[in-house]
C-alpha cells in the first residue's frame, strides 16, 4: 500500500461531509493552506458530571430541552481506561456548524476528564439519533479542535433500526456527527 493511498483514506470520512483535508500525503513537500473554520463554539451547558476510575463507568448525558428528536449520548468508559478516580463530565456546546454537504447533528457535546489528556483504553460514545429522518445516510464522527477545524471520529457500528451510532474516542474531545447520504 502506498504513503498516498493511506492518506487518501484517512481523508476519505472528512471528505464525504465537505470537509477538508489538508494534510499532505506523508512523502510530499508540505502544504501551506490555511485551515478553514468550519465550527465556532458557543456557551455550553453542563448536562451531567460523574465519576469513573479503573473500574470504568458508565454516564448517560440528558439534552435539555428543546432537545432535537432523538439526539442523546451516552459515555462508557471501559474498565483499565483510567488509571484513577477523574470527575467526568459531559456537556453541550451551542456553537455553529458548517458543512459544505451533508447535515450537521444539531448537538455538540463536550466530554471533559479532569487532569486527563488520553485515556488508556478507548471510551465508547453512544450516539442516539432518529432512525426514521436518517433511515439512509451514514453518520461520520468529528473532533472539534480548537481553532474549528474537523477530525474524523472512528465509528465502530451503526443500527439504522434502533438509530444508534458507536464512535471510539482515546482523549477528551468536543465531539459531533454528520448525516452524510448514503
Amino acid at each position: 500500500m502506498t504513503s498516498a493511498w493511506r492518506w487518501g483514506g484517512a481523508c476519505l470520512a472528512l471528505a464525504a461531509s465537505g470537509a477538508v483535508c489538508d494534510a499532505a500525503p506523508p512523502d510530499s513537500p508540505p502544504r501551506r493552506m490555511a485551515k478553514p473554520v468550519i465550527y465556532q463554539s458557543g456557551p455550553e451547558t453542563v448536562l451531567v458530571t460523574g465519576r469513573a476510575g479503573p473500574a470504568g463507568t458508565v454516564i448517560q448525558a440528558r439534552l435539555p430541552l428543546p432537545a432535537t428528536a432523538g439526539e442523546g449520548l451516552v459515555l462508557t468508559v471501559p474498565s483499565g481506561s483510567l488509571a484513577r478516580e477523574t470527575r467526568i463530565t459531559l456537556s453541550v456546546n451551542a456553537g455553529t456548524l458548517s458543512l459544505r454537504s451533508g447535515v450537521a447533528a444539531e448537538t455538540v457535546f463536550r466530554i471533559a476528564a479532569e487532569g486527563v489528556s488520553s485515556f488508556e483504553k478507548p471510551v465508547l460514545l453512544k450516539v442516539y439519533y432518529d432512525a426514521v429522518r436518517w433511515k439512509n445516510h451514514i453518520l461520520v464522527g468529528y473532533a472539534i479542535g480548537p481553532e474549528g477545524e474537523l477530525s474524523p471520529v472512528d465509528l465502530g457500528t451503526q443500527d439504522h433500526r434502533k438509530g444508534e451510532a458507536l464512535f471510539y474516542t482515546r482523549v477528551p474531545l468536543l465531539f459531533t456527527w454528520a448525516y452524510v447520504k448514503a
